[in-house]
């Protein structure tokens, strides 16, 4: 991979250079494509945008974007830009930020050839964990210093365990799978008989032992993979901490005392069913350079956050690391322009698209706002096409997600044997999210999967499907109930038939728009740079790791 540092390089060359014509694939009036601009469309599209990287693919993207800026130009002529341009500067500030964090994780982080014996017999283990969790952090750097004079954890339960506020917890034995990630850092490095350091989770503070672990047995290729992207997780962890560790010098973050209290304050208000006073809500529990963190931010952070990753709002530390999370958003903006980093063409490419997006649905609208569907087109459309009129069909599956053949072997085993299908997903399925609810997807709109839609299609309600691959690795499917699919009557359809004539109407059009102003403002397609081009594989986030191992493994 290039590394960010190498493409600002690149970039100021060009910038004071100009892009030559090779470097340019579509030039459509004063909007030039070049082939950095292509390349980084490409990696931006999700995973419902079918393509296959063959020519037409590709015209057919470049295309899209022309007629995407288009619309855009023309909806600004049409005055509908007024709060565009708001929505180009948040996305730029956006991708300033995120651009300066990848920097400094990609220029941090070094993944060396790791011994693959090593990690896997690290990875293939069954660990004993107990857990003891403090409500202040004073108690917990006690048991710490207790902890570094030789004390035991037989010696701390003695110490502890008649103190309000400590919790001593027998998490059992848990394989890798089945650890939260976020607690992964901690307990990786331990071996049996050793402490973690202190770990600030919202129900308090909490130190991990290892009590025992024992091999598996399982020692694959799998494992081996699942450790080197542990690994480097774990060196972006800690660069990201060394960064921030840096920012909060770097921008003057500063904890205020008297916000912290009044945060307490508030929440206890809160929490008895009060209203706490604005005036508290507008104290500020941080400021750093150009900005503070209020109570108010805090509220909103908690309360939009999912229960399980709420941080303790009664501990004043818990508190200050909630206004560095509140803050650190905008610090890595004002970092990233402070390294200029808006020059980027990754970032002006971004914050013109959000521009355009912005603008693209209010054309549609407009032209949607223009035409007039009679009775007549509808009782039309309603003759030609009612076979094709029918309610979304819905179906509730279960799911079982395995990763090797020994674990299919091991599924199939049990279902013929006539196990429960939610037991055998919560026992083997790798989705911690359905397997945990007995495989349960709920509701699925047929059409949003369609490797899904292809296997329901051939099950009755209660069957079972075989084995079946997906990116996500091998799954079985079981069908509980189908619904939908009825033809609708024509009163129970005109809702439907004005939608579907206003959007094709709106998108014939548009078209008709896009076509007459490439004839008026020009249009240049370099066939042969699109044609031979290397373009990225699509992904909505191209992920970071694969990209610099590949590029050090060169």
């Amino acid at each position: 991979m290039v590394r960010l540092s190498l493409v600002l390089l690149v970039a100021a060359v060009c910038a004071l250079c100009g892009c030559s014509d090779k470097d340019v694939v579509v030039k459509c009036g004063d909007f030039e494509l070049t082939v950095d601009d292509l390349r980084f469309e490409v990696t931006q599209l999700g995973p419902s945008y079918r393509f296959d990287d063959s020519y037409d693919a590709r015209l057919k993207l470049v295309e899209n974007i022309c007629a995407r800026y288009i619309l855009a130009e023309e909806a600004g002529i049409l005055d509908m830009g007024e709060e565009a341009e708001q929505a180009r500067i948040d996305a730029e500030r956006t991708a300033v930020g995120e651009s300066y964090n990848m920097w400094k994780i990609e220029n941090a982080v070094r993944v060396p050839r790791i011994s693959s014996l090593k990690w896997r017999e690290k990875l293939d283990r069954s660990l004993h964990i107990m857990d003891i969790t403090f409500r202040s952090m004073g108690l917990a750097e006690e048991a710490m210093q207790d902890m570094m004079s030789g004390a035991t954890y037989e010696d701390l339960e003695k110490s502890y365990a008649g103190e309000e506020g400590v919790i001593f917890n027998d998490i059992g034995n848990k394989v890798w799978r089945d650890i939260d990630r976020s607690l992964t850092k901690h307990v990786f490095p331990l071996e049996v008989g050793q402490f973690s350091t202190i770990v600030s989770l919202p129900d308090g503070y909490h130190i991990f032992y290892l009590a025992d672990a024992h091999e598996l047995g399982v020692q694959n290729e799998v494992l081996y993979l699942r450790a080197k992207k542990f690994d480097r997780w774990i060196k972006e962890e800690r660069a990201k901490r060394a960064n921030q560790r840096e920012l909060v010098d770097r921008y003057d973050f500063e904890p205020d005392s008297d916000g912290i209290e009044a945060a307490m304050e508030a929440f206890a208000m809160a929490f008895e069913g009060q209203r706490a006073p604005e005036e508290l809500l507008e104290k500020p529990v941080a400021t750093y350079t150009g900005g503070r963190v209020t109570v108010a931010d805090l509220f909103a952070l908690y309360f939009n956050s999912p229960p399980d990753a709420r941080f303790y709002p009664g501990d004043a530390y818990a508190l200050m690391k909630a206004a560095w999370e509140v803050a650190v958003p905008e610090i890595y903006v004002m970092a990233g322009y402070d390294m200029r980093l808006d020059n980027l063409y990754e970032v002006k490419w971004v914050a013109e698209k959000a521009r355009q997006d912005y603008l693209v649905p209010q054309m549609e609208d407009y032209f949607r706002s223009q035409i007039d569907v009679t009775d007549a087109d509808i009782e039309q459309y309603y003759a030609e096409r009612h076979e094709d009129l029918k309610t979304p069909v819905t179906y509730w599956a279960s799911r079982i997600l395995v990763e090797n053949q020994i674990e299919v072997n091991r599924v199939m085993a049990e279902l013929n044997a006539g196990a429960d299908f939610a037991e055998v997903a919560e026992k083997y399925s790798h989705d911690s999210y359905t397997g945990s609810k007995g495989g349960d997807m709920g509701p699925v709109n047929m059409g949003i999967v369609a490797v899904y839609d292809s296997v329901i299609a051939g099950l009755k309600p209660g069957e079972v499907s075989g084995p079946f691959e997906t990116k996500s690795g091998t799954e079985f499917l079981k069908l509980r109930e189908i619904a939908g699919g009825e033809y609708l009557t024509l009163e129970e359809a005109i809702p439907y038939i004005e939608m579907f004539i206003r959007n094709q109407s709106a998108n014939d059009m548009l078209a008709e728009v896009v076509e007459n102003r490439k004839e008026e403002i020009g249009f240049f397609l370099n066939e042969d740079v699109l044609a031979e081009v290397w373009l990225p594989e699509p992904g909505w986030r191209e992920n970071m790791a694969e990209r610099s191992e590949a590029a050090e493994e060169e």
